[in-house]
This record gives C-alpha cells, sequence and structure tokens, in this order.
C-alpha cells in the first residue's frame, strides 16, 4: 500500500535543498569530443483540472516529480557510443483515493554508431517502464527532433497500470559512395501490461526487417529497390504479417532531389498499393522535404497519403513543421492516420526565451467506422537563472474527442527549475 502524501511544499523545499547541494558542482563541459558523462536535477510542480483527460472531470490535481538522468558519451573520429537513463520521483494530489508516492518512468537507452569510408554500422535499444495514467497526450510521443512518433496502442492508453517496451534495433549501410549499395534494418520490439484497467491493451511482440537495393544510373539518378517484412503477435488476436516491395526514383537537382515511389503490400487482411512523389529542397538556413500520394487500403478504398518536414531559422527565431498522413492495418481494420505538429521558439531577452507547440493527431479506423481525434497547445517561458541553473514556466491545454465516448479537454500549468553539470571520466 502506498504512502498517503504530506504536503508537497515539505517535498518541494526538500528538493530545492538536494539541487543547493549541487550547486557547487562543476559546470558543464563544451568541449565536443572523448568521455563525456553528464547528470541532470530537475524539480517541477504543476497543476491540471483533468490529469486523466476524462469526458467527466472528477477533480484537480496537483502533482511534483524530481527527475533524475545521466547520461554517458564516447566520441571519437569512427565511432559514437551514449548511454542515458532516467527516472523521477512523483508525488500526486488527486481527487478521490488518487494519492501516491512513488519512484516512475525508468527508462534506458543505447546508442552505438561506427562509420567507415564506404559504409556505416548502428545499434539502439531502449527499456521503459511508464505508467499509464499519466501516459495520455501527444507530448509524450514526441522524438528527438519533435516529430509525433505514436506507438500502435496509443488509442488504447487509457485507466490504470503500467506500460513496458523493450526496442532494440541494429541498421547496416553498405557501399554509400559507390554505384551500388545495400542497407539493411532489423529491429524487434516486446511491449507488455501490468494491472491495467482497459481490456483492448494486450502484449505484444514485434519483428520488422528491411532490405534496400541502391542503384546509381547516372551522376544524377538513382534507383531502389526495397523488401520489407513485418510480424505483430498480440496476445488474443490472430497473427498479422505484412511483406512489403517497393521501387523508387531519386533524381538530384541543385535544390534538392525530386523522388518518386510505388509500393505493394501483402496482408492478412488483403492487398494494399500505393503510389507518391515528392521533392527536398534546401532553403537558406533551413530545408523543405515533401510528398504526395494516395493508397488504396485492403478495403479497396482509396486515401490521399503524404509527408511535410520543414525547418526555418529566422534572424532571432525558429520554426518547424512536420506532418504525416498514413494508412496500416490494426486488429480492427484498416487505420488512417494523420498526425501534425510545429514549434516557434525566439529569444526575448539575453536570458529568457519563449516557445510555442501545437500537435495534432487524427486516427480514423475503417473497420470500425471510429475517429478518435486529439490535439495540443503549449507555450513556455525559459528563464537562464544562471549559467547552469534554469527555470520553466509553461502552460499546456490537450483536447480528445473519440466518437461513442465524447469530449475532454485539460488546462495544465507548470513551474519547474533544474540544472546539469558534467565532468570527463
Amino acid at each position: 500500500m502506498q504512502p498517503r502524501i504530506p504536503a508537497l511544499r515539505r517535498s518541494l523545499i526538500l528538493a530545492a535543498g538536494g539541487l543547493a547541494l549541487l550547486g557547487g558542482a562543476m559546470p558543464l563541459l563544451a568541449q565536443e569530443g572523448g568521455r563525456l558523462l553528464t547528470f541532470g536535477l530537475s524539480q517541477s510542480l504543476s497543476y491540471s483540472d483533468n490529469a486523466d483527460l476524462d469526458t467527466d472531470p472528477e477533480g484537480d490535481t496537483l502533482r511534483a516529480d524530481t527527475a533524475l538522468s545521466a547520461i554517458f558519451s564516447s566520441t571519437t573520429r569512427l565511432q559514437s557510443l551514449d548511454l542515458r537513463a532516467n527516472t523521477a520521483y512523483r508525488l500526486v494530489e488527486g481527487p478521490g483515493d488518487t494519492d501516491e508516492a512513488e519512484f516512475s518512468d525508468p527508462t534506458l537507452r543505447l546508442g552505438y554508431d561506427r562509420r567507415g569510408a564506404n559504409s556505416a554500422f548502428g545499434l539502439d535499444a531502449r527499456y521503459a517502464s511508464e505508467d499509464i495514467e499519466f501516459l495520455r497526450g501527444l507530448d509524450d510521443f514526441v522524438d528527438e527532433e519533435g516529430n509525433l512518433d505514436l506507438p500502435e496502442d496509443f488509442g488504447d492508453l487509457e485507466g490504470q497500470g503500467t506500460r513496458r517496451s523493450l526496442r532494440a534495433g541494429a541498421d547496416l549501410s553498405l557501399g554509400q559512395e559507390g554505384p551500388f549499395g545495400t542497407d539493411f534494418a532489423l529491429s524487434v520490439e516486446d511491449v507488455s501490461y501490468e494491472d491495467t484497467t482497459d481490456p483492448d491493451l494486450n502484449d505484444t511482440q514485434r519483428l520488422d526487417a528491411d532490405v534496400d537495393l541502391r542503384l546509381a544510373l547516372s551522376r544524377v539518378l538513382d534507383a531502389r529497390l526495397g523488401f520489407g517484412y513485418k510480424r505483430i503477435d498480440e496476445d488474443g488476436e490472430e497473427l498479422r504479417q505484412t511483406r512489403r516491395i517497393e521501387t523508387g526514383l531519386s533524381y538530384d537537382r541543385p535544390l534538392g532531389d525530386y523522388r518518386g515511389s510505388l509500393f505493394y503490400e501483402d496482408t492478412e487482411d488483403g492487398d494494399r498499393i500505393g503510389v507518391s512523389a515528392g521533392r527536398d529542397l534546401d532553403l537558406p538556413r533551413g530545408g523543405l522535404s515533401f510528398s504526395l500520394g494516395a493508397t488504396r487500403d485492403t478495403e479497396g478504398e482509396l486515401a490521399l497519403t503524404g509527408d511535410l518536414s520543414l525547418s526555418r531559422e529566422f534572424a532571432d527565431a525558429a520554426l518547424s513543421l512536420s506532418g504525416n498522413r498514413s494508412v496500416s492495418s490494426t486488429d480492427d481494420g484498416e487505420e488512417v492516420r494523420t498526425v501534425f505538429s510545429a514549434r516557434y521558439e525566439r529569444p526575448l531577452t539575453a536570458l529568457a526565451a519563449l516557445s510555442l507547440d501545437a500537435r495534432y493527431a487524427n486516427q480514423e479506423n475503417t473497420g470500425t467506422d471510429e475517429t478518435t481525434r486529439n490535439a495540443s497547445l503549449g507555450a513556455s517561458l525559459g528563464y537562464s537563472l544562471t549559467r547552469d541553473w534554469s527555470l520553466d514556466l509553461g502552460y499546456r491545454y490537450r483536447y480528445r474527442d473519440e466518437d461513442g465516448e465524447g469530449t475532454a479537454t485539460e488546462n495544465n500549468v507548470s513551474l519547474s527549475v533544474g540544472r546539469s553539470f558534467s565532468f570527463r571520466p
């Protein structure tokens, strides 16, 4: 049985004292290369009027998180190694009997890359254990480049319980500078659940394997032929396997490539065919990449597909946009998923900066004719207290509309203070 929480004020005082003890630690090192060990510590306090994003909110929630992180990196001319570990001690005072005090959300990640004169090799592994009750928003699934990367079970992450995921992947690229090249990629993932209240969350194992062949037809024209295999084994559901073949051309121009592709997929539910054309552009102080296509799903319906990526730096600001629309198979039928994210950053003074972001996801299941819409708007004001200490004040609005369930909204205000320090072992 978890203890009842004393006043959160006491926890914040204790955390602030811990941060102060680190104040005399070594400053963040700016040198690149070699070995570097970095520790981070932050304390945040947030208020939410609907933390569970329920259609009928039960009350307000006050939450305090003390986050700890450690990063070890080693970089040489030919290879790089990156090890990361994170965890947090969470205190929650919520409606009813939802008060909690526990360590939560531990994550471990390993990344390794090695580069040769004409080849490259990479490894990536990640473990995460997450509390489903606090794993609801789009903001929990933003990758390192700021793009939305929603897991397949995103629409079912409701109620309570623990979600554990273990993923490992490897990729190998040969003949990068020659007229003929080959790319290999393999990844496995295991997702398991414990003490969940949503019956739609089932343990799942996934395997993805891809082989791409590249051939330079001329100095400016390249051809590509790819083969892929995907296997999804979900407890209580039929095994899903997808075999894919894709061919494409890219035409190199001074300002960026033109590209086109055609693919065919053999799935358990039938065949899927798609075509797309796109362009990559190098812009002054930025870049633009986009494609537009169409996919005929396993039910014979046509769906518009595409992707967009834009980055632009201004004299005193930075803007990034990304979006994607795709078709995939689920255990309930075909799903058309549309995601979009935008971010704007601008310094206000030498010490303060403003950040704005917007995210949207639309999941339409053609088998059940149900659609789920999620949106998030956020604003953050950051201030550098010293060279090592930072203060952030944030506001976030979340929206969820699910057919048959209704609409839910949340307003969240947060305040956090933190620092990081590094040294070379």
